[in-house]
């Protein structure tokens, strides 16, 4: 079993749950709730986060700069 299958395994019911490497890779563009540290089978103790939503992003135009 891969480390996708057991972090999916144990997530809660219409929950996203991302090991610490997910969350290092995509955490500027999204909004987390940690889970906290958990045993993972084959992988040993891993920090867990839930995706919460996207975080909103500022546009800057061309003609507002100086």
């Amino acid at each position: 079993m891969n480390l996708a299958a057991r972090v999916e395994g144990m997530s809660e019911p219409m929950r996203i749950t991302l090991s610490s490497e997910t969350y290092d890779f995509i955490k500027d563009d999204f909004i987390f709730e940690e889970k906290g540290f958990c045993e993972v089978k084959g992988f040993g103790e891993m920090e867990m986060f839930f995706l919460e939503g996207e975080r909103e992003r500022i546009s800057i135009r061309r003609e507002n700069l100086i």
